[in-house]
């Protein structure tokens, strides 16, 4: 009996082994989400929405996710939507781009179009109009083909069009024209306008409304003349219009949304729950109304609310710049001016920590032990710890685009785009230039070993031994190249360059040979050493790993779709990488590691039978586990059939991260498994873990 109960828990072990995850896989996290919205359109009770730098998005529930949809789509900047009917049209700087399955999939529609950039798109049942960097043009066919209107509009481009009835209204930079015979002609109709830059056009019955520089103007005559319609408005700069139900909502840049009747000219601001004021887009649907902004993303607000709610999961940014840790605080930067968020849970929730940012664009943060500073396009910013609140300096900064900061000594360093190295020695209230030695004014980054600074530029790298007092040049057997990131790992030096790959010194920088076996993608952005790992992240490539020095290079991208890899970090149980469009991913590092040795920082009670790596393999591989305390361990190996095999480590363990060697050269190839069992001898607490290692000959 007992016999049968040990075979029937190991016979679920084995499947357990054979069909699960067994491989270490990276997996999003919560986010950040949210993005550049500038566009809207629906079809077929399906939400479409253009961004800048992530292409079209599509929900099929009203917001609340989001899909990316750009197959066939070759632009990620969707400046215009509109929906035909038939067809969903995209418009972009290269073109149109037209969709039959409500923005599934994407083909190019530009036959007969002259001007590839699109400003503005509208569609009836019967037209389509396009404006563009070289006039105005219709189709008659959803969008298929396109001719040119013979309208000049005065040798200004065409920003926006509202079609409604036999009026056609177009709006430029210099003016409004009306055609009241569907097209055909046109004529310019700006009495009483003092802001000719129109913005947008909404049509209310007999009305028409115009979003300029100076707020909205309201015509009844068609646009014979205009009058402002700015009550509550005066001063806002006016971006988008829409109509929902009795009320006109007008999304400001920078002051958010406002609404007043249609018949009527009192405006007020409704913008609770509104995080994001930048409102770049407005769309009206059914019981709601929904406003896309600048770096927030989507936020949805119904009849039945008074508060906006943030509609953005699955609506990714256009990239993540970095990624830090500090403790429990992962730290990313967003890309686009969306400044730096926070989660402590592990990237499942994160939150904007902007609080006093005059610059919005951050490039690097420095973790001290009481203090955070982040590198902006203008300035460097400080806030304690304790609560973020961020103050800035650009003081002595003659080029306040700082990309880099590390604090040697008691001294901290910026590295700025154009101006080279600044030192302060009062702890970032000052700055003074600090480039002597420096062959290139433009330092991606800095780093430190032991006491030398080193600073990759835009011309390979120099160091300094005196604080970044002055510096020389390190960059021997480099090819001239950005170096974007440097790392440190047993006393040698590693830099990523931009096309050219990873390099190592393994005397402090004097020479430098290329390490690129195996490293099909040679923009390297980022690097990472966990465990004696490297881990390099590429532009296009996802993340590379080496287990050797740097000698061999392995793609290691299971799960990672979005493959622009911009930052990497790593807490005690995951490794993270910042990614375009994609977000923020992370993978457990234990499945990923390979080298031996202890890891004093396992809590106790912590086991862990981690994957086999290489797997498969031939004829070894490398097994690890985690314990946490003193414990007793068993672990042994059994052929597919449940038959033992071999003990490969039985006895007293201290905490840490052991790894044993499996031989498999005297074996067939085959499915093997190994089976983890642990005992604590403080806590009395009991692990059993089984994994599968496949041999291949």
């Amino acid at each position: 009996m007992t016999k049968k109960i040990i075979l029937f828990q190991f016979t679920i072990f084995l499947f357990l082994a054979l069909f699960g995850n067994a491989s270490a896989q990276w997996e999003k996290t919560g986010g950040p989400y949210g993005s550049t919205v500038v566009s809207f359109t629906t079809q077929g009770g399906v939400l479409i929405a253009g961004t800048s730098g992530g292409g079209a998005f599509r929900s099929i529930d009203e917001g609340a996710t989001w899909t990316q949809s750009i197959n066939g789509l070759n632009n990620s900047f969707v400046d215009q939507l509109v929906s035909t009917g038939n067809y969903i049209l995209a418009g972009t700087s290269t073109g149109i781009f037209r969709s039959a399955d409500i923005g599934e999939n994407w083909q190019e529609s530009n036959t007969g179009l002259e001007g590839s950039y699109i400003m503005s798109l509208a569609a009836n049942s019967d037209f389509a109009f396009a404006g563009t960097n070289e006039g105005l043009y219709r189709s008659m066919d959803e969008g298929n083909t396109w001719e040119r209107v013979a309208e000049d509009f005065g040798g200004s481009m065409v920003r926006v069009i509202a079609l409604s009835g036999e009026y056609f209204y177009a709006g430029t930079f210099d003016g409004i024209y009306v055609s009241a015979d569907r097209g055909e002609t046109w004529a310019a109709a700006n009495a009483g306008l003092t802001s000719r830059f129109i913005q947008s056009i909404v049509v209310v019955n007999d009305a028409v409304f115009i979003a300029t520089f100076d707020g909205v103007y309201r015509s009844v005559n068609h646009g014979e003349s205009w009058v402002k319609n700015n009550n509550g408005l005066d001063g806002k700069y006016v971006q988008t219009l829409t109509v929902h139900g009795d009320y006109l909502y007008a999304g400001t840049s920078g002051s958010g949304v406002y609404r007043c009747l249609t018949g009527g000219n009192n405006w007020a601001q409704i913008n609770q729950g509104l995080n994001f004021r930048y409102v770049n887009i407005l769309i009206s649907g059914g019981n709601k109304i929904i406003a896309g902004t600048r770096n927030g993303g989507v936020y949805l607000k119904t009849d039945e609310s008074n508060s906006w709610l943030e509609k953005n999961e699955g609506l990714s940014y256009h990239g993540i710049r970095f990624v830090k840790i500090d403790g429990n605080n992962i730290f990313v930067s967003v890309d686009g001016g969306a400044g730096l968020f926070k989660s402590t849970d592990g990237g499942v929730h994160w939150q904007e920590v902007n609080n006093g940012l005059e610059s919005m664009e951050v490039n690097d943060m420095l973790i001290l032990e009481n203090e955070y500073f982040v590198a902006t396009s203008w300035g460097v910013s400080r806030s304690s710890k304790a609560s973020i609140s961020w103050e800035t300096t650009i003081s002595g900064l003659s080029d306040p685009d700082v990309r880099s900061l590390i604090k040697a000594g008691n001294v901290l360093l910026a590295g700025t785009f154009s101006g080279g190295v600044f030192r302060s020695t009062n702890n970032g209230q000052t700055w003074t230039p600090s480039s002597t030695g420096l062959g290139s004014v433009d330092v991606r980054v800095l780093r430190m070993k032991g006491t030398t600074v080193y600073a990759g530029t835009g011309n390979r790298v120099y160091k300094s031994e005196n604080e970044g007092q002055t510096w020389t040049w390190a960059g021997a057997g480099m090819p001239e190249s950005y170096v974007l990131d440097i790392t440190e790992m047993d006393g040698d030096l590693y830099a990523g360059l931009a096309g050219q790959g990873v390099y190592k010194s393994t005397d402090n920088g004097l020479t430098w040979n290329q390490m690129n076996s195996g490293l099909d993608y040679l923009y390297v952005e980022a690097l990472m050493v966990k465990e004696r790992n490297i881990f390099a992240g590429t532009f296009g490539g996802g993340v590379y790993r080496s287990t050797d020095g740097g000698n061999n290079w392995a793609a290691v991208n299971e799960g990672l779709d979005a493959r622009v890899v911009l930052g990497l970090a790593s807490d005690n149980n995951y490794i993270y990488a910042g990614t375009v469009m994609g977000g923020v991913y992370k993978i457990r590092a234990g499945g990923l590691l390979t080298s031996a040795g202890n890891d004093e920082g396992i809590e106790p009670g912590n086991f862990e039978l981690l994957q086999n790596y290489p797997n498969p393999f031939n004829p070894e591989t490398n097994i690890r586990y985690r314990i946490g305390d003193l414990s007793r361990v068993t672990l042994k190996v059994y052929d597919i059939t449940g038959k033992e095999m071999f003990i490969l480590a039985e006895g007293i363990k201290d905490a840490g991260i052991h790894s044993v060697r499996f031989d498999g050269s005297e074996l067939p190839s085959g499915i093997y498994l190994y089976e983890l069992e642990v005992k604590s001898l403080n806590s009395g607490a009991s692990y059993r873990g089984l994994k599968k290692a496949v041999l291949i000959k």
